[in-house]
Protein backbone atom coordinates (compact mmCIF):
# COMPACT_ATOMS: atom_id res chain seq x y z
CA UNK A 1 0.00 0.00 0.00
CA UNK A 2 2.97 2.10 1.19
CA UNK A 3 4.16 1.75 -2.48
CA UNK A 4 1.25 2.18 -4.70
CA UNK A 5 0.20 5.72 -2.56
CA UNK A 6 3.89 7.10 -3.23
CA UNK A 7 4.15 7.14 1.22
CA UNK A 8 7.92 6.69 1.77
CA UNK A 9 7.68 7.26 5.15
CA UNK A 10 5.30 4.58 5.63
CA UNK A 11 7.45 2.00 3.68
CA UNK A 12 10.79 2.76 5.36
CA UNK A 13 8.96 1.92 8.59
CA UNK A 14 7.43 -1.44 7.38
CA UNK A 15 11.55 -2.10 5.59
CA UNK A 16 12.81 -1.51 9.60
CA UNK A 17 10.13 -3.69 10.90
CA UNK A 18 10.85 -6.49 8.55
CA UNK A 19 13.33 -7.58 10.84
CA UNK A 20 15.61 -8.56 7.99
CA UNK A 21 12.73 -9.95 6.05
CA UNK A 22 12.70 -7.45 3.48
CA UNK A 23 15.77 -5.50 2.19
CA UNK A 24 16.01 -2.11 0.60
CA UNK A 25 19.11 -1.67 -1.78
CA UNK A 26 19.20 2.06 -3.73
CA UNK A 27 20.44 1.68 -7.10
CA UNK A 28 21.67 5.06 -8.28
CA UNK A 29 22.86 4.17 -11.92
CA UNK A 30 22.32 1.89 -14.96
CA UNK A 31 25.81 0.50 -13.82
CA UNK A 32 24.83 0.03 -10.64
CA UNK A 33 22.29 -1.78 -12.04
CA UNK A 34 23.61 -4.11 -14.41
CA UNK A 35 26.29 -5.16 -11.60
CA UNK A 36 23.19 -5.88 -9.50
CA UNK A 37 21.42 -7.92 -12.28
CA UNK A 38 24.30 -9.90 -12.98
CA UNK A 39 24.50 -10.51 -9.47
CA UNK A 40 20.80 -11.91 -9.40
CA UNK A 41 21.29 -14.03 -12.85
CA UNK A 42 24.13 -16.10 -10.99
CA UNK A 43 22.07 -16.24 -7.61
CA UNK A 44 19.13 -17.95 -10.50
CA UNK A 45 21.52 -19.40 -12.75
CA UNK A 46 22.51 -21.76 -9.87
CA UNK A 47 24.72 -25.37 -10.38
CA UNK A 48 21.36 -27.23 -9.68
CA UNK A 49 19.31 -25.03 -11.68
CA UNK A 50 21.87 -25.80 -14.75
CA UNK A 51 22.29 -29.10 -14.21
CA UNK A 52 18.44 -30.14 -14.98
CA UNK A 53 18.82 -27.87 -17.76
CA UNK A 54 21.30 -29.90 -19.49
CA UNK A 55 20.11 -33.00 -18.53
CA UNK A 56 16.67 -32.10 -19.25
CA UNK A 57 14.56 -32.39 -16.36
CA UNK A 58 11.81 -30.02 -16.61
CA UNK A 59 10.53 -30.82 -12.83
CA UNK A 60 13.67 -29.94 -11.21
CA UNK A 61 14.19 -26.81 -13.77
CA UNK A 62 10.68 -25.43 -12.98
CA UNK A 63 11.38 -26.26 -8.88
CA UNK A 64 14.89 -24.02 -9.28
CA UNK A 65 12.84 -21.48 -11.20
CA UNK A 66 10.32 -21.13 -8.91
CA UNK A 67 13.04 -20.28 -6.05
CA UNK A 68 13.48 -16.81 -7.22
CA UNK A 69 11.66 -14.11 -9.30
CA UNK A 70 12.40 -10.76 -9.97
CA UNK A 71 9.83 -8.31 -10.59
CA UNK A 72 9.18 -5.05 -12.04
CA UNK A 73 6.21 -2.01 -11.81
CA UNK A 74 7.38 -0.84 -15.26
CA UNK A 75 6.83 -2.70 -18.44
CA UNK A 76 8.96 -0.10 -20.75
CA UNK A 77 11.87 2.56 -19.67
CA UNK A 78 15.79 1.67 -18.23
CA UNK A 79 14.00 -0.20 -15.05
CA UNK A 80 11.21 -2.34 -16.70
CA UNK A 81 11.03 -5.09 -17.87
CA UNK A 82 11.56 -5.20 -21.25
CA UNK A 83 14.82 -3.93 -21.08
CA UNK A 84 15.93 -5.94 -17.92
CA UNK A 85 14.76 -9.47 -19.70
CA UNK A 86 16.80 -8.13 -22.77
CA UNK A 87 20.24 -7.43 -21.11
CA UNK A 88 19.18 -10.54 -19.15
CA UNK A 89 19.18 -12.57 -22.42
CA UNK A 90 22.08 -11.05 -23.53
CA UNK A 91 23.92 -11.76 -19.71
CA UNK A 92 22.65 -15.79 -20.68
CA UNK A 93 23.86 -16.09 -24.21
CA UNK A 94 21.11 -15.06 -26.49
CA UNK A 95 17.27 -16.14 -26.82
CA UNK A 96 18.13 -19.59 -28.04
CA UNK A 97 19.79 -21.40 -24.89
CA UNK A 98 18.77 -23.86 -23.04
CA UNK A 99 17.31 -21.91 -19.54
CA UNK A 100 15.47 -19.53 -20.81
CA UNK A 101 12.68 -18.69 -19.35
CA UNK A 102 9.66 -17.47 -21.38
CA UNK A 103 6.34 -16.15 -20.65
CA UNK A 104 3.00 -16.57 -23.43
CA UNK A 105 1.78 -13.38 -23.96
CA UNK A 106 -1.63 -14.46 -25.55
CA UNK A 107 -4.03 -17.55 -25.88
CA UNK A 108 -3.67 -20.41 -28.13
CA UNK A 109 -5.85 -22.96 -27.34
CA UNK A 110 -4.78 -24.92 -29.80
CA UNK A 111 -1.64 -25.50 -28.15
CA UNK A 112 -3.59 -25.79 -25.18
CA UNK A 113 -1.21 -22.18 -23.92
CA UNK A 114 -2.77 -19.25 -22.52
CA UNK A 115 -1.20 -15.80 -21.72
CA UNK A 116 0.89 -15.92 -18.64
CA UNK A 117 2.04 -19.64 -18.87
CA UNK A 118 5.28 -19.73 -18.21
CA UNK A 119 7.90 -22.29 -20.08
CA UNK A 120 11.24 -23.19 -19.85
CA UNK A 121 13.63 -23.33 -23.10
CA UNK A 122 15.37 -26.85 -23.06
CA UNK A 123 17.14 -29.24 -25.39
CA UNK A 124 15.21 -32.65 -25.60
CA UNK A 125 16.57 -35.40 -28.36
CA UNK A 126 18.88 -32.62 -28.94
CA UNK A 127 16.06 -30.74 -30.42
CA UNK A 128 15.57 -26.98 -28.82
CA UNK A 129 12.46 -26.94 -27.20
CA UNK A 130 9.94 -24.55 -24.97
CA UNK A 131 8.42 -26.94 -22.33
CA UNK A 132 5.33 -26.65 -19.99
CA UNK A 133 4.17 -27.82 -16.81
CA UNK A 134 0.96 -29.93 -17.40
CA UNK A 135 -2.57 -28.19 -17.23
CA UNK A 136 -4.39 -28.86 -13.48
CA UNK A 137 -5.61 -32.01 -13.60
CA UNK A 138 -2.58 -33.54 -15.93
CA UNK A 139 0.17 -35.38 -15.70
CA UNK A 140 1.96 -34.85 -19.52
CA UNK A 141 4.68 -32.09 -19.50
CA UNK A 142 4.00 -30.10 -22.67
CA UNK A 143 7.14 -28.87 -25.22
CA UNK A 144 6.84 -26.58 -28.18
CA UNK A 145 9.73 -25.94 -31.19
CA UNK A 146 10.33 -22.21 -30.20
CA UNK A 147 8.98 -21.69 -34.13
CA UNK A 148 5.58 -22.98 -33.17
CA UNK A 149 5.45 -19.90 -30.39
CA UNK A 150 4.11 -16.86 -31.83
CA UNK A 151 3.89 -14.88 -28.56
CA UNK A 152 6.36 -15.35 -26.41
CA UNK A 153 8.83 -12.91 -24.22
CA UNK A 154 11.83 -13.35 -21.90
CA UNK A 155 10.72 -14.20 -18.84
CA UNK A 156 13.71 -13.53 -16.52
CA UNK A 157 11.70 -10.41 -14.85
CA UNK A 158 8.03 -10.07 -14.89
CA UNK A 159 5.51 -7.34 -14.04
CA UNK A 160 3.99 -7.23 -10.21
CA UNK A 161 0.92 -7.84 -12.56
CA UNK A 162 2.21 -10.76 -14.59
CA UNK A 163 3.06 -12.66 -11.26
CA UNK A 164 -0.08 -12.41 -9.33
CA UNK A 165 -0.99 -15.82 -8.34
CA UNK A 166 2.36 -16.95 -8.54
CA UNK A 167 4.67 -18.00 -5.57
CA UNK A 168 8.25 -18.11 -5.14
CA UNK A 169 10.76 -18.64 -2.64
CA UNK A 170 12.69 -14.50 -2.91
CA UNK A 171 11.35 -11.99 -4.52
CA UNK A 172 13.44 -8.63 -5.70
CA UNK A 173 11.10 -5.86 -6.81
CA UNK A 174 12.92 -3.27 -8.78
CA UNK A 175 11.09 0.03 -7.92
Amino acid sequence: DAIRTGDAVVLSTAIAQSRGHVLQRPIADVVTLKRMLGDWYAQLHTEDYRRAIDAGDAPAAFTELARAQLLCALREGTWGVHAINSWLDERHGGTSQPGRPVIVRSNDPLKRLWNGDIGLTMRLAGQLRIIFPPLPGESVWRDHAPAELSSTEAAWALTIHQSQGSEYGRVALLL
